[in-house]
């Protein structure tokens, strides 16, 4: 699953990375879907969070959330800044 999501990443930053200039709509645009995928991100991990206090392993399962949240973070963190 993470080989596929790095692959994802990698292949969108290729194609990416040779547009060229982007007009104010289009860079609009893109900071918008960021956006609003960082506040998925952040949701789900609120739901993630809330379900681990749930269980006995409380530390591993808020480490584990904790990663995936910040690995989505930081791709979107480097897809803004190269939009930047």
């Amino acid at each position: 699953m993470k080989t596929l999501r790095y692959c994802l990443v990698a292949a969108m930053a290729a194609l990416g990375g040779g547009a060229g200039a982007q007009t104010p709509e289009e860079v609009k645009a893109e900071r918008a879907r960021i956006a609003d995928e960082r506040g998925r991100v952040e949701a789900r991990f609120a739901t993630e969070e809330k379900a681990c206090y749930a269980k006995f392993g409380v530390n591993d399962c808020l480490q584990e959330a904790r990663t995936r949240r910040r690995e989505v973070l930081s791709d979107l963190r480097r897809q803004e800044v190269s939009i930047n």
